[in-house]
């Protein structure tokens, strides 16, 4: 699998170059993006493609400075799974996981 970052998206392919899935994380603000949805293709569900993209986004977010607010439910289970990436959230920030 490999990743292709693009404005305000980034994409999973896998080795025989089919598009996995994406995650879009548009511009909120300066400094602040929403990771606000995420899609798997049916073909890879279940193969851990959503946490694999997340370990991909999260440091390239940290890298450009980036906060990230988290309206995309996986996101949301994804951090509050993953204390290592709070500082990820902006100040104001809060949710709760079911």
């Amino acid at each position: 699998m490999t990743f292709a970052f693009e404005k305000e998206r980034i994409r999973a392919i896998s080795d025989d170059g089919m598009p996995m899935g994406h995650i879009a994380f548009p511009r909120v603000r300066a400094g602040l993006v929403n990771i606000s949805q995420m899609m798997i293709h049916p073909k890879f569900r279940g193969q851990n493609v959503e946490s694999a993209m997340m370990d991909a986004l999260l440091p390239h977010l940290t890298s450009q400075n980036l906060k990230a607010a988290l309206t995309c439910p996986f996101a949301q289970q994804y951090i509050g799974t993953h204390p290592e990436w709070k500082a990820i959230l902006p100040g104001e920030m809060h949710f709760t996981t079911h």
